[in-house]
């Protein structure tokens, strides 16, 4: 090998996988408690899917269709479908013991386009390259695929290294860790900006928002509005706002219990009609399948393994 030749490096690796699932959580379903000395990552493809830790202060993680959450090793956790939508789950452990990974612990991450596609790619893989058996006892066995196409295992290491390393740089970017990105004084300002802007969202909660009142108000160019947001966030600076907004109607109905007519009136919808079509918009589900999911959940249903086609 050539003195000059730079011998390639990586930040961390997947040591092994420990499970894989498919679930389909029936709308009341709750699991009490579990315990790994791995990682588990959560994917939710459809419904609400609440995470918790036991013991500890810390709010419970609503994550709705799209979201993914890391639970890092060695801690308690519960979980529990919300609504009468099933929540449909993909779940895989794994063992990784690179202090990098820690950045992404126990945190609810919104998937773009790119990470969804990883998502996906991770889940079919796994499909044709493991068996999920399940008994009647909830007995787990990861067994390999005797026909498993070729490489599957490494494309599946593959996608994890890059999903896990997308998620850093964004989480890197986001708490401004990454200096060489935000060196630079535009940038600075940029973030300044997006938490301004945030603020005046909260302030302005009860309001239709529109991009020119919030441009006038806080003197910023339309197109610099939009870049901004679609930097920070990865979408557009009104959508931001709608998910804001359901994001406190989750809240009041869930800790205020406040009626559907009610809420939509505390945070300013013009009807209850088209607070139920935004509302089912962004969590998959209407304001009363929320609320009837709160008084459900009190059970232990039985779940469905989904079976890969």
């Amino acid at each position: 090998m050539a003195d000059s030749t730079i011998r390639t490096r990586e930040e961390f690796n997947i040591e092994g996988i420990t499970s894989v699932h498919h679930f389909e959580y029936r709308s009341d379903f709750i699991f009490k408690s579990e315990y790994h000395d791995y990682w588990t990552l959560f994917f939710v493809e459809e419904g609400i899917f609440e995470l918790s830790h036991p013991g500890k202060k810390e709010e419970a993680a609503e994550l709705a269709r799209d979201h993914l959450y890391l639970q890092a090793p060695d801690e308690n956790y519960s979980f529990r479908s919300l609504g009468d939508v099933p929540a449909r789950v993909f779940t895989m452990g794994f063992y990784c013991n690179d202090a990098n990974l820690d950045l992404l612990a126990n945190r609810d991450q919104l998937c773009d386009k790119y990470l969804k596609s990883l998502m996906e790619s991770i889940a079919r893989e796994s499909s044709l390259c493991f068996t999920s058996r399940v008994d009647g006892s909830s007995r787990y066995y990861l067994e390999r695929k005797y026909n498993q196409p070729f490489g599957g295992e490494q494309l599946i290491t593959l996608w994890m290294k890059s999903l896990f390393i997308a998620l850093i740089r964004r989480q890197l970017q986001e708490s401004r860790l990454e200096v060489p990105i935000y060196d630079s004084d535009s940038l600075k300002r940029d973030i300044l900006m997006f938490e301004r802007i945030t603020n005046y969202y909260m302030d302005h909660i009860t309001e239709h928002l529109k991009i020119e009142k919030v441009c006038q108000d806080l003197s910023i160019g339309r197109s610099h509005l939009q870049r901004i947001f679609r930097k920070q966030a990865d979408m557009g600076a009104i959508e931001y706002f709608c998910r804001m907004r359901i994001s406190v109607a989750r809240d009041y109905i869930r800790d205020k219990e406040m009626n559907l007519t009610d809420t939509a009136q505390a945070l300013g919808y013009s009807s209850v009609q088209y607070f139920s079509k935004q509302f089912k918009k962004y969590t998959g589900m209407t304001p009363s399948e929320y609320k009837n999911s709160i008084k459900a959940a009190g059970n232990d249903p039985v779940y469905r393994h989904i079976h890969p086609e």
